[in-house]
């Protein structure tokens, strides 16, 4: 099933790359530009995360299984601000049933202080080379794009994009504390903070 295939993490071995894909951090977008140039890896039904979104950890270990060369390939994937990313999280979930008529707060709230999808961003990205950010987006995929010496310049597509105002418009002080809380390794890890522009 094509569309299907365009969920996974991609991985060339022609051109020495795996992309990890961290939920919620345009890494559809990044699948679609990258699966040009490699082919999908899906994660087998004894995955810790939805299939589509396979840890740098497990894409390591169908690596050794299989006899390709892990070390050679340039692994990367993207991060993203945690309270942006909560805020994307929920304006995508608000297209299923189940969330439509959720507030924002009771979003955060269900979560019980789980960060969105279920995992922190930097227990994808455990053994990569390259921690890109999403917030400079165009910027790290042109730069990653020559790295890789691929044909051309990127075409940079936006699948999944949600609508909604500047992701602080959303928080009260509460909130901001709970995904602070909830992130905190990454938070730690990346450098984010909760900014007010």
């Amino acid at each position: 099933n094509k569309k299907e295939d365009k969920k996974l993490s991609v991985v060339s071995l022609d051109h020495n790359f795996v992309l990890v894909r961290v939920p919620k951090t345009g890494s559809q977008s990044q699948a679609e530009l990258y699966l040009k140039h490699g082919k999908s890896i899906k994660g087998d039904d004894t995955s810790i995360n939805q299939p589509s979104h396979i840890t740098s950890a497990e894409l390591k270990d169908m690596f050794q299984k299989n006899g390709w060369d892990w070390d050679n390939c340039f692994k990367f994937g993207f991060v993203r601000n945690p309270w942006e990313r909560e805020v994307s999280c929920y304006f995508y979930l608000r297209k299923h049933k189940k969330y439509k008529d959720m507030s924002f707060s009771e979003y955060l709230k269900g979560q019980a202080g789980q960060p969105s999808m279920g995992s922190q961003m930097h227990t994808y990205l455990t053994d990569v080379d390259y921690v890109a950010r999403y917030e400079k987006y165009e910027e790290e995929t042109n730069s990653i794009w020559k790295k890789l010496n691929l044909p051309g310049s990127p075409k940079l597509g936006n699948y999944n994009a949600t609508e909604h105002k500047p992701y602080w418009e959303y928080y009260n002080d509460d909130e901001v504390l709970l995904v602070q809380k909830a992130y905190q390794k990454d938070i730690e890890l990346y450098n984010y903070e909760f900014e007010e522009r």
